[in-house]
């Protein structure tokens, strides 16, 4: 019989001689007392939730990086006519120097140069066609007329691209390519034909 005392001292953690029971009182104790039962781990984390699932992870949220476009768009001011080459023009650019002299009459006149490179800082990486209108329009305050050598300098005022020399808008458009003998001829009749249909002064477009 465990006695208050007994139950002390095991408390403290001191062994307590107690008198063995009979065996048969011992064996009717141990078929009363339920198995022990087996020793489990600790639960899992979705333990006592059968559709617990593990949300998956997250896809990293995609960046889509704006590049800036590289560009150099050679500009000169002959007299009142300005002259801008794109990169694919620039292979014949004395040709089409000629050709901006003539036009505005002064041949063998100073001419000033400019350059628009792109990109610029502090600029927005896809603001080079705003920027290239906003420099082209400064510009033709200055002058009367202008003509766009190769792709760049016309699509980036929102012309579609000509596939052949002529007018363009207000302006005058030369393909990258420096016409044979017959093919000079017929650009320059193209030009005075422009020249003649914009002696009234029109306003330049973009």
């Amino acid at each position: 019989m465990v006695t208050a005392r007994t139950t002390r001292f095991e408390r403290l953690g001191i062994d307590v001689w107690e008198r063995r029971r009979p065996r048969a009182a011992a064996a009717r104790a141990g078929a009363a007392e339920p198995a022990p039962s087996r020793a489990t781990g600790p639960p899992s984390a979705g333990a006592g939730r059968p559709d617990a699932k593990t949300p998956p992870p997250r896809p990293a949220r995609a960046t889509a990086a704006l590049v800036a476009e590289r560009l150099r768009i050679h500009c000169y001011c002959c007299g009142d006519v300005f002259l801008a080459i794109g990169e694919d023009a620039m292979p014949h650019r004395r040709f089409l120097l000629d050709v901006a002299a003539a036009v505005a009459g002064t041949a063998g006149a100073e001419r000033r140069e400019l350059v628009f490179a792109w990109p610029q800082p502090g600029a927005p990486a896809d603001g080079h066609e705003r920027a290239w209108r906003a420099f082209f329009l400064r510009q033709m305050e200055r002058c009367a007329r202008a003509i766009l050598a190769g792709a760049k300098p016309a699509t980036l005022l929102g012309h579609p691209l000509p596939d052949a020399n002529g007018p363009l808008g207000s302006h005058f458009y030369l393909t990258p390519q420096v016409p044979g003998g017959p093919g000079k001829e017929r650009l320059w009749q193209q030009l005075l034909a422009w020249l003649a249909d914009s002696r009234d002064g029109a306003p330049a477009d973009g």
